[in-house]
């Protein structure tokens, strides 16, 4: 059975609480972040050579937010903007013909913006179902595209895909690659009319989509956490108001222990609020409940499963290097343990991968070397914990 929770409103049940904070992130609220919106927002302007970008970096680190607003969307469903925005975790992948089938739907409303043809003209056979003629699709809208000039900035359009990595899916049939290259080629042709925005956290997308296309058809960005400066400034002004509407009365955690376990990462720190209001204002850091779900994880699957290509010792050696500067250098582990254990631990979700970049401020690695970092702060705070207190786990 639910607890109950005596608050300022009326009182509710730990699952109601929950409900209101998750409310938060189906509001409009933007936390803005000054640096990043105005240098993408002259990345993808209307006077730049529309290219292929890739915008990564790790989970919850605000990047479809902060895309949105460079984009000017928004809702997903505005159909007034020349953005087209397709969110990858709505679309079928069972199939090919699903698949394809599903990109026609969404591309619909847009092109019938963008593109200025009689609609007598569309083939009558495109609006078939089936895999042979729906592969015509592509070939026609970009036929039938205006090319690009910079003074036609009121028709500026922009594809932006975001979960762009849920693609890789239809790599399990043949006729699914199939389907995958048409729609790559797709989106290789579009880019010599207008921009195309891929987003995604996954840690080998980029390198995935280079193998497909080529490293040299897209440019990669990448949105990282804030930076504690922003971070302190969003806890004060953003997540510690939101929640005083809910428990006015409860005292408020120390930013620095909220930092230490939190980071710049604004679920977490949202979640660290929920935490605190559930348990009535007493939360060490240590028993943040990401932190515990971190610990039991690193516990259980780095170091003490079985059958994995690595050593209990080996992810260790990781935990303990990334507690001194936040980072490993994924050339310099590979070197040491081979790129077969280290990408197992990326996939393997214990560790992330990103590539650098100038734009990134939840770091202080200057280098051009990708590097490798705990998954989030809270999985960072829980290695250190590992490393100084469970030494005896490893076998």
């Amino acid at each position: 059975m639910a607890t109950n929770l005596t608050i300022a409103n009326p009182t509710v049940t730990t699952a109601n609480f929950a409900r209101i904070c998750n409310s938060r992130y189906r509001s409009t609220f933007f936390f803005n972040r000054k640096k990043e919106v105005e240098e993408y927002s002259k990345i993808l302007g209307k006077d730049q050579k529309p290219l292929m970008h890739v915008f990564t970096g790790p989970p919850n680190s605000g990047k479809t937010a902060l895309l949105k607003k460079v984009l000017k969307i928004e809702r997903w469903e505005d159909r007034k903007s020349p953005v087209v925005a397709l969110d990858m975790r709505g679309i079928p992948f069972s199939a090919a013909p699903s698949f394809l089938n599903a990109m026609e739907e969404s591309l619909a409303p847009w092109y019938d913006r963008m593109i200025d043809i009689d609609a007598t003209l569309v083939p009558a056979k495109l609006y078939k179902r089936d895999m042979t003629v729906l592969s015509k699709f592509f070939s026609f809208v970009v036929k039938n595209l205006p090319k690009f000039s910079l003074s036609t900035s009121e028709k500026f359009p922009i594809l932006f895909i975001d979960h762009a990595d849920k693609i890789s899916k239809l790599t399990l049939t043949k006729e699914g690659t199939d389907a995958l290259q048409l729609f790559l080629e797709f989106l290789i042709k579009c880019t010599k009319h207008f921009p195309v925005v891929l987003a995604s956290s996954d840690s080998f997308y980029r390198l995935w989509l280079a193998k497909f296309i080529g490293a040299d058809k897209f440019k990669t960005h990448v949105i990282g956490h804030l930076s504690k400066k922003e971070a302190k400034k969003y806890w004060e002004e953003h997540a510690l108001p939101e929640y005083r509407k809910v428990r006015p009365s409860f005292k408020a955690p120390k930013f620095e222990d909220v930092f230490a376990v939190c980071g710049g990462n604004f679920m977490l720190m949202d979640r660290y609020c929920e935490d605190y209001v559930i348990n009535n204002g007493s939360v060490l850091p240590e028993h943040f409940s990401f932190v515990q779900q971190q610990m039991n994880r690193l516990t259980s699957y780095g170091l003490l499963k079985s059958q994995t290509k690595w050593t209990g010792e080996q992810f260790f050696t990781v935990m303990n290097r990334m507690n001194e500067n936040g980072y490993v250098v994924y050339d310099d582990l590979c070197d040491e343990m081979t790129e077969e254990v280290v990408d197992a631990m990326i996939k393997a979700n214990l560790i992330y991968l990103r590539p650098t970049h100038e734009l990134t401020f939840d770091l202080e690695y200057k280098g051009k070397e990708s590097i490798l970092t705990p998954t989030s702060p809270s999985s960072a705070a829980a290695m250190k914990l590992i490393v100084k207190n469970e030494k005896h786990l490893i076998n």
